[in-house]
């Protein structure tokens, strides 16, 4: 595990300590997508938590009319939970915000999670971003925030691609898989349509602190929620896949955040009822829409592959500074440079090849953060904003949020 020299240049310390954090809003972003798993996913958060009043959770639903919507289900489930009658109030209702659209109108998971830049609390300080066939670490939320004090970085973002759900106890406890408590590591990469694209992950063991890499994953991100707020999801790029976490990676990075492999397995993936499932939908598969049937879709995609090519200076982007401009405050930071994530990375996006790998232990980029302004968390009382412009609100159409009681 990799150790910085105290002589070396250091991350910007966290601000408090994990004490100072049991009634810190925990804000959870959830894209799903015709998903049965989703209410269950909701309640499950609120039940493993060690301080659930704490917890808000966004959903971004895309649905057909017959399917079961999350937020009612999840009321339904939480009312059977504790006995009470089918009128009560939606236990933890109001902390709960869901966004509906019809399946018909979904644009892929970039678009999906843009979606919920502005139901985002503004007193929320911890963010985590998941999807919606997922379980959760008795306390996960406690331990989470433990986790990311380990990384000793203020802009450190937690991101792996998720562990099975198998790698948690029925009881909510963490398993310890053989026996070195091994976890999911990501760190090397293919190429994919003209894309960076995650390779499977490796596994690191024994680690005793989250360890730095070099990739982020959309399954699984916690960090605090300047960095959701400073590198907000760019609704200008519907129908990527591959594109997307890479496309994230390189904006983190670029704002000053890092990545690191959490060292422990707090939030689990419910493969078995997920991908093994033949009735499981997907966007970009069954019960989606039709993407490579559709010319005006096939377009759409071809601009956002343009536009995340231009944003990494690949092949089949556009190299000029108008166009750098036009991605306003979808673009790179000014934290560190391209150069800098490239030769971070290893990943070569201008000729498109691979050096070798970041698996193992690898140094810290130093940025200037001794005279940037510290992150604060705005007023309880501020009006919530919402980071997307007129344009993209009206190009997507996204209905105004609301968290409803039965």
């Amino acid at each position: 595990l990799e150790e910085i020299a105290p002589a070396a240049p250091q991350p910007m310390p966290p601000l408090g300590a994990p004490a100072d954090h049991d009634r810190s809003i925990v804000f959870a972003a959830i894209a799903a997508f015709r998903d049965s798993l989703c209410p269950t996913t909701v309640q499950n958060m609120f039940d493993r938590a060690t301080f659930p009043d704490r917890v808000r959770v966004a959903v971004v639903q895309q649905n057909k009319p017959e399917d079961p919507d999350c937020y009612e289900t999840y009321c339904a489930l939480a009312r059977q939970k504790l006995g009470l009658d089918e009128t009560a109030p939606c236990p933890r209702g109001d902390q709960v915000f869901i966004k509906r659209f019809h399946s018909d109108e979904a644009k892929g998971p970039t678009w999906a999670r843009s979606q919920d830049a502005d139901m985002l609390p503004r007193d929320a300080e911890f963010c985590l971003r998941t999807d919606s066939h997922m379980s959760f670490a008795k306390d996960w939320d406690v331990k989470q925030i433990q986790q990311w004090y380990d990384a000793k970085n203020e802009y450190a973002v937690l991101s792996t691609y998720v562990a099975d759900s198998q790698q948690l106890n029925a009881d909510g406890s963490e398993v310890n898989v053989n026996g070195v408590w091994e976890v999911p590591h990501l760190c090397s990469i293919l190429w994919q349509d003209g894309h960076v694209r995650n390779m499977q992950a490796k596994a690191a063991r024994l680690l005793k602190k989250p360890k730095l890499t070099t990739l982020w994953a959309a399954g699984l991100s916690f960090s605090r929620c300047h960095a959701e707020r400073a590198v907000p999801y760019d609704p200008y790029t519907p129908y990527i896949f591959w594109g997307e976490e890479f496309s994230r990676t390189a904006r983190f990075f670029t704002h000053g955040y890092d990545v690191y492999t959490p060292s422990r397995t707090i939030v689990a993936h419910d493969y078995k009822h997920t991908q093994g499932d033949p009735t499981h939908y997907k966007w970009n598969g069954r019960g989606g829409p039709r993407i490579m049937q559709n010319a005006t879709i096939r377009a759409a995609r071809d601009r956002a592959n343009k536009r995340i090519w231009t944003l990494l200076e690949m092949p089949g982007g556009d190299r000029t500074a108008s166009a750098k401009a036009a991605l306003g405050p979808y673009g790179l930071g000014d934290k560190r440079s391209l150069d800098d994530l490239i030769e971070f990375t290893g990943i070569y996006l201008r000729n498109l090849t691979i050096g070798p790998n970041r698996c193992g232990n690898i140094d810290w980029v130093p940025w200037n953060w001794t005279n940037a302004e510290r992150p604060t968390v705005p007023p309880r009382d501020a009006a919530p904003a919402s980071l997307h412009d007129d344009v993209a609100r009206d190009i997507w159409r996204a209905e105004r949020f609301v968290g409803r009681e039965a």
